[in-house]
């Protein structure tokens, strides 16, 4: 039991696409930026990427790696000793072109897999956005309900003997969820950035047998709907490589292309590329009421979008169709299957399908009640009558039992949802009792994680 209530509670949420950290008690995270971090390694030849950072951004830097063994330097292209790491993070370190500098994010399929560079972004949040002295705060940190035995030990050690934080608790994104919208029992969708999940909670535990995962991520409907457009020939050309003449009216008058771009990596131009098309998404992307037929909608009216370069591009049945797929899989085409890790259509499964199987694995008794709550989350989930169709779809395969969809109204609510559930657990009285303290963690190990974090 840790007992020292004298100081706020930091509350972290470390998904694919953002980082959220803030105190407890808070409406919203005080601290929002990208989750990917741009990694300039320098070699032997000396070189690192041009461009200083960004005012108010980070650009931490690893020294040389004195005594390095040699094997694993000649492996890495250096030679030992030499190496020097600079991390770029933050939204505008991001946005600056600089040589050489790779785009990398810790977390693949939803779990974190590069644990150092995960350091880096604790750090950045700590010590440049947050101000605090982790030493002083206990930590509530967010988890991906799939999350892996391994993965809450090596966080739980990451914590306690790295940053020395006096206290942990760590709690999964559905139970979370939940509380943010005053529930104990629900069915949740949680779909984001780098994943999507549908998770029972139980009187505030996840049913883990019956947690049923999906690949239509906001990461994989974006980089669809930009294989969709460079299929159709349109050009997404990122603001680094364009030198725009604005003329006298306001408007672009001339746009020529930068030259001198050959040390811009390939994972950087897809970023920048990527982060347009988002926009697009979030800007013109919406879900269809019922079923949407492109050739019954062939008159449907574009939605024009411009372009960095000044280009506007129309976008018809492309806006419906990147929502469309996550409620009828047979409408995607068979060659942009590998998109989502599958070979044909009938591999993938809606999403009210999912629900429909997750709460089939539960027991009969609690079914009514997960119907009851079908809580909507993560930025995923934004598109415009996103839940009206998804209630819609279940009422329709689900007959015998009332379906209710719950969603948070505001669009910072549903996006930080878990961040903002974390931020009512920690501030309450009787959660106190269930942190994990130093002196638990020095006489019991990281197995205690599994007992009190369940």
């Amino acid at each position: 039991m840790y007992g020292g209530d004298e100081v706020s509670a930091i509350v972290l949420d470390v998904g694919y696409t953002s980082c959220k950290a803030g105190f407890a008690g808070e409406d919203n995270p005080k601290a929002v930026f990208p989750t990917a971090v741009g990694v300039v390694r320098s070699g032997k030849d000396g070189v690192v990427g041009k461009g200083p950072a960004a005012p108010g951004e980070k650009m931490d830097v690893d020294p040389p790696a004195a005594g390095a063994p040699a094997a694993a330097a000649a492996a890495a292209g250096t030679t030992a000793g030499t190496e020097e790491v600079k991390y770029n993070i933050g939204t505008q370190a991001l946005s600056i072109r600089k040589d050489f500098m790779d785009i990398e994010n810790p977390i693949q399929d939803g779990l974190i897999k590069d644990w150092d560079l995960a350091q880096k972004l604790w750090d950045h949040a700590f010590k440049d956005r947050l101000r605090i002295v982790p030493e002083e705060h206990p930590m509530l940190l967010a988890e991906p309900s799939f999350n892996s035995n391994e993965c809450r030990e090596k966080l739980l050690e990451i914590m306690f003997e790295h940053y020395k934080v006096p206290a942990v608790f760590i709690s999964k994104n559905a139970v979370l969820s939940s509380f943010s919208c005053g529930r104990s029992t629900a069915v949740v969708l949680d779909s984001g950035g780098g994943a999507t999940c549908v998770a029972p909670v139980h009187e505030g535990y996840v049913l883990q047998k019956a947690i049923v995962r999906s690949p239509f991520s906001g990461e994989k409907l974006t980089e669809y709907l930009l294989s969709v457009l460079e299929g159709k020939g349109t050009n997404v050309r990122p603001p680094y490589m364009l030198n725009k003449k604005i003329g006298k009216d306001g408007t672009i008058a001339s746009v020529t292309e930068i030259t001198g771009l050959e040390n811009i990596r390939p994972s950087f131009k897809r970023y920048m590329q990527k982060t347009i098309i988002n926009d697009l998404k979030e800007t013109v992307c919406r879900t269809s009421e019922t079923v949407f037929d492109e050739s019954s909608n062939a008159q449907i009216p574009f939605a024009q979008y411009e372009l960095p370069d000044g280009k506007v591009i129309d976008v018809g049945a492309e806006r419906f169709k990147a929502c469309e797929i996550m409620f009828n899989p047979s409408a995607l085409e068979a060659d942009k299957c590998s998109i989502f890790g599958v070979n044909s259509p009938s591999e993938l499964q809606a999403l009210h399908d999912c629900i429909n199987e997750s709460v089939g694995k539960c027991d009969s008794d609690i079914k009514k009640d997960l119907y009851g709550t079908v809580i909507v989350t993560g930025g995923n989930t934004l598109f415009p009558m996103f839940k009206e169709r998804l209630e819609r779809e279940l009422a329709e395969s689900i007959s015998l039992l009332k379906v209710k969809t719950i969603s948070p109204m505001a669009t910072t609510e549903r996006r930080f949802s878990v961040w903002i559930g974390g931020s009512i657990l920690a501030s309450l009285g009787s959660f106190q009792q269930m942190w994990i303290s130093k002196k638990q963690w020095s006489e019991e190990g990281v197995r205690i994680v599994h007992s009190q974090c369940p």
